[in-house]
């Protein structure tokens, strides 16, 4: 699915700085029985803020970006989205582009007049030379000439999928754009790669992982078993880096509560977050969150954090983020992952072969050894003996990178902590789950008048430094739909996030983790981290299924043609149907 333009926006601008309506062009299959295509929200979150003009004097990089659509049901889909820039080949819309421009410099001269007698010339010539070599540059940055610009239009490509499959979605877009701009065509018309991906490619079960082939490398994803946490493919690390781990856990305590949040980047303007009181403000350029008022501490805070960081400083992140990283403090985490991971046990050992006699010279009994050979005319410096240092076949085992199978171990170990703390808060939240319809149908009519957990009991029975929080954390949205799940599971099969909370508290229990009758603030650490983190390593070194090779298509001779830096046209009867047996 690609996208183009309508009419233009934000006529105070420049055209060339506008955005402009957007449109799906196509997509593929035309419909899906159980994911019925909404055009207008994939054409809105795809381009969210319209589509874009840019020169060749701009920085025109793909860029990635995911979305979600949540229906009605809760049910949810998931689209990856890839946008770049292709040349506008179009007389007619070039020629547009320059009758706008200068329409619109037309009225910036008008403005200047009415509002001052100098015309753009005194105006210039009122300005040092440092300002008007800037001005020029402005002006020559918001401009367009058609005999000399080059026009380029923003354009997306987007994978829909039932789960979260972010990095493999990712991977498979990057790979058809390079195809697209590559001086040489693709082994296969792009139709055999979409195709592939849409007909041939399932998705893993629970507990598994699946290969796959994009354009030029194989691609790998993994899905954790029905006991595990739910897919989250989202690279933690850099939340971490761009954020640093105590905004994130204030950013997760708003997220928890139901907070107004309002990213912000790029220079903060005249923004002004004090006249907000239940709005978290994040500055993300700078590093920097402003808090609500009263806002709540998440429980036992300073020691979950200390927690978390053990995990960071293990994957060489430091804690505080990117914004402290010094240049030493780079260096070192280098050398901590590359140096120190293959060091067996500090013998600081740098090379991944050793020659033995080197290492051996000068050894008493390696010196008996070379007399000996001496008299048999051998010399022992033409012998290299050579041992591995590292186990090579563990190695070749890994089917991704190593930096995504740590991107894939941390994510779960810091998840995994996140998930233990509401464990621990939670669990004898059963016993306060009021259940007072004796079916579903009477509980539905009557579900609004209803009171379906004892707040004030449960409150009452809580270490008092967690109350602050608990007591505005069970008045969300998001906490009563917990409980809901929690009475329907009665009549219906448990939802499956329930299912994982509560065989997790029923293990809490199995071990006298926590005693039912004692209220206590101690925090407990997670102890299920490497388990966690070794499911992820066992399914990324051993692929369950590898799907079919992408492959020649049944098209016509002619169709499918390649034309460098032009995202073609599909042939749409190719794509629209998938193999009869599938």
């Amino acid at each position: 699915m690609h996208l183009s333009c309508d009419l233009g926006e934000n006529f105070d601008q420049s055209p060339v700085r506008r955005t402009f309506k957007s449109k799906v062009l196509a997509h593929y299959p035309q419909n899906v029985e159980w994911n019925p295509f909404d055009q207008d929200a994939v054409n809105m979150l795809c381009m969210p803020k319209g589509l874009s003009f840019r020169t060749q004097a701009d920085n025109r990089d793909p860029q990635f970006h995911s979305f979600i659509i949540t229906r009605e049901d809760g049910s949810r889909t998931y689209g990856f989205v890839l946008t770049f820039f292709e040349e506008v080949t179009s007389k007619q819309i070039c020629t547009a582009m320059q009758t706008l421009y200068q329409m619109h410099n037309a009225e910036q001269c008008n403005s200047v007049y009415a509002s001052s007698s100098c015309s753009m010339d005194s105006l210039a010539s009122s300005v040092d030379d440092g300002d008007a070599t800037s001005l020029a540059k402005l002006q020559r940055y918001n401009s367009y000439d058609i005999s000399r610009d080059t026009l380029y239009v923003s354009k997306c490509i987007c994978l829909i999928t039932p789960l979260p499959f972010m990095q493999s979605c990712k991977k498979f877009l990057t790979q058809l754009y390079k195809a697209v701009t590559s001086p040489q065509p693709p082994p296969l018309p792009l139709e055999s790669y979409i195709h592939n991906v849409l007909y041939e490619v399932p998705l893993p079960p629970p507990g598994r992982s699946l290969k796959f082939y994009g354009v030029y490398e194989p691609i790998v994803c993994q899905r954790p078993g029905p006991n595990e946490l739910p897919l989250s493919d989202y690279p933690l690390r850099e939340t971490f880096e761009l954020l640093g781990l105590e905004n994130l856990v204030q950013l997760f305590t708003c997220v928890l509560l139901e907070m107004q949040i309002l990213l912000y980047s790029q220079g903060r303007s005249n923004f002004s977050p004090h006249c907000c009181a239940n709005l978290c403000f994040v500055d993300i350029d700078n590093h920097f969150i402003e808090l609500p008022e009263e806002f709540p501490q998440f429980p036992n805070k300073l020691e979950f954090i200390q927690e978390i960081s053990e995990v960071l400083l293990n994957y060489g992140i430091p804690p505080e983020g990117n914004l402290h990283c010094s240049e030493s403090a780079t260096k070192l985490k280098s050398l901590m992952l590359d140096d120190l991971v293959n060091d067996k046990q500090n013998g600081n050992l740098s090379s991944p072969n050793i020659n033995m006699y080197e290492l051996l010279k000068g050894n008493e009994t390696m010196a008996r050894l070379e007399a000996l050979t001496k008299r048999t005319g051998i010399k022992m410096d033409k012998i290299s003996i050579c041992v591995p240092l590292t186990d090579t076949e563990d190695v070749h085992k890994l089917q991704c990178a190593e930096e995504e199978l740590k991107d894939y171990k941390l994510n779960v170990q810091i998840r995994e902590v996140f998930a233990n703390r509401f464990t621990q808060m939670f669990a004898d939240y059963e016993a306060f789950v009021i259940q007072a319809a004796h079916d579903m149908e009477s509980w539905l009519t009557n579900r609004e008048q209803m009171q379906n957990f004892d707040k004030a009991s449960f409150l009452s029975d809580q270490p008092e430094p967690y109350l602050p929080f608990l007591s505005r954390f069970i008045e969300t949205q998001m906490f009563a739909t917990f409980i809901d799940n929690k009475i329907m599971s009665l009549w219906e099969e448990k939802d499956p996030l329930l299912r994982v909370f509560d065989s997790r508290i029923e293990k809490i229990r199995l071990y006298n983790v926590r005693a039912p009758a004692i209220r206590t603030s101690t925090y407990q650490s997670c102890t299920t981290l490497k388990e966690a983190a070794l499911s992820v390593e066992q399914r990324l070194t051993k692929m369950d299924h590898t799907a079919i090779h992408p492959h020649l298509l049944d098209m016509k001779i002619g169709q499918g043609k390649y034309e460098q830096g032009f995202f073609p046209k599909l042939q749409s009867d190719v794509l629209m149907t998938g193999p009869i047996n599938n």
